[in-house]
């Protein structure tokens, strides 16, 4: 068994969710992440919403492993004292926080 991602399994979802609601509406729709439209399938509403969300969930994985990344920064800096945090703080914030008062680019929480 292939190990999916959360992006993909996403997709995945919304293709099913996709397919399902065609079926129901007879209506033949885009399969998503397939380039192009058919001059027998329908873009309509519900077609371009799960278009969308399959592009959003396609960004789903650089941004958990960014995310998880900066976690560990935020994690790393606590541990060398530069960086406090309490209990239930986000890591990742932390440290997004802390670089951005470090390099002025920012305003602090």
């Amino acid at each position: 068994m292939m190990h999916r991602t959360p992006g993909e399994e996403m997709i995945e979802l919304l293709t099913l969710c996709q397919q399902l609601q065609s079926e129901k509406d007879g209506l033949k729709r885009p399969v998503p992440r397939r380039p192009g439209v058919a001059a027998d399938e329908v873009m309509d509403g519900f077609a371009q919403r799960i278009l969308q969300s399959c592009a959003f969930a396609a960004s789903l994985d650089p941004l958990l492993d960014l995310q998880s990344r900066l976690a560990d920064v935020g994690r790393r800096l606590e541990e060398q004292g530069q960086l406090q945090t309490d209990v239930g703080d986000n890591y990742a914030l932390a440290a997004l926080t802390w670089m951005e008062l470090i390099t002025g680019t920012g305003t602090a929480l």
